[in-house]
């Protein structure tokens, strides 16, 4: 995790952006007087959170187990087809 002061930042953003998309593992932390406030987050990776919180919402809200050894696909493709039989 690294942090950046928001003061600071606006000199260094290309740079911190770039070590971002370089380092998506590595938590660019952005401060204002010492509180986290933000996070930069590649977009590839802000795209795979989405879908995986869509996945879990689509999960939860047709009440879909979720079994040990079930493909991701299936378990998926379950819950769509428990909402579309509700009209969701």
């Amino acid at each position: 995790m690294t942090t950046h002061n928001l003061t600071e930042l606006r000199s260094r953003l290309g740079t911190v952006v770039r070590q971002a998309v370089a380092h998506p593992d590595e938590d660019q932390i952005i401060t204002d007087n010492g509180t986290a406030v933000a996070v930069i987050v590649p977009i590839a990776e802000l795209r795979r959170l989405r879908e995986q919180a869509w996945e879990a919402e689509l999960l939860r809200r047709s009440h879909t187990p979720v079994e040990y050894g079930v493909p991701h696909e299936q378990a998926i493709a379950e819950a769509e087809r428990r909402l579309a039989e509700r009209g969701r």
